[in-house]
């Protein structure tokens, strides 16, 4: 653990308590922040671990299950569409800096990870951006992978188990199970294969 903050050397003392106090106090605001996250939504799960500067909306429709992690900086936001749930299930994480629209409704399964700068959107307002916003549901499956800064457009309903979406691509249509996508708009290149 010391070798990630000092070179033992004594010129280097000062600087590794500088770094060691921040990650001192970063830890201490996580905790602060888990506490108030997990306190305020509509169902938490055990061991989660939510970073400081994350925000959201609407937290009476946020569920989020366990062993979660969600980055600093990261928005969890909706336009007010009633009853439409973000859910985080098991072993859940997403990167700092996403911006993830859940008016349409999200479900996110089990160990789906979705990496840094990511923008999801499930709502559209056509060609009016002050007409009512209309709302699409959005499921990301299990052990899928969202690449940083790609963009998840609200066409989009389903990305499948085992996915791979490739750094900075647009999807717009739904990515099928074991697909790895990449490109504006997204194209299938590939897809994996689970060896269990």
């Amino acid at each position: 653990m010391i070798k990630k903050i000092w070179n033992r050397k004594l010129k280097g003392v000062l600087s590794a308590f500088f770094i060691g106090s921040a990650i001192v106090y970063t830890k201490i605001i996580n905790c602060i922040t888990t506490f108030l996250f997990s306190s305020n939504i509509k169902y938490a799960g055990k061991n989660l671990c939510i970073m400081k500067g994350v925000n959201y909306r609407y937290p009476s429709f946020i569920e989020v299950h366990n062993n979660v992690i969600i980055g600093k900086r990261t928005s969890l936001s909706s336009e007010g569409l009633q009853t439409q749930l973000l859910i985080l299930e098991d072993g859940v994480s997403i990167g700092y800096n996403c911006s993830i629209d859940f008016s349409g409704g999200i479900k996110i399964r089990k160990k789906a990870h979705i990496a840094h700068n990511v923008l999801i959107s499930t709502h559209d307002h056509g060609y009016d951006y002050k007409s009512k916003p209309i709302g699409k549901a959005l499921e990301i499956g299990e052990y899928a992978f969202i690449g940083s800064r790609s963009v998840i457009m609200h066409n989009c309903n389903y990305i499948g188990k085992y996915a791979v979406v490739g750094t900075s691509s647009v999807v717009t249509k739904d990515v099928p199970d074991y697909a790895v996508v990449v490109g504006n708009p997204a194209r299938i290149i590939n897809y994996i294969t689970i060896v269990r």
